[in-house]
């Protein structure tokens, strides 16, 4: 199951504070980054954002405090 998503970095957030691994990839020809998640039941869920967005949570974490990785 797919979704278009926004948020990647607000995402990825709240994911580590739930203690739910993902599994990323990026696609650059199709200008996305993916989010792969395993719900419950085993389902694959697949969160597709902008790479735009990754850039961005690149340069946010590359420019963090240490103790913020």
């Amino acid at each position: 199951m797919a979704f278009f998503a926004t948020g990647l970095q607000d995402m990825i957030a709240r994911l580590k504070d739930m203690g739910i691994v993902a599994r990323e990839r990026t696609v650059p020809g199709l200008g996305l980054h993916q989010l792969f998640l395993d719900d419950p039941n085993g389902i694959v869920v697949e969160l597709n954002y902008p790479s735009a967005e990754k850039q961005t949570v690149d340069v946010a974490q590359a420019t963090a405090p240490a103790a913020d990785h």
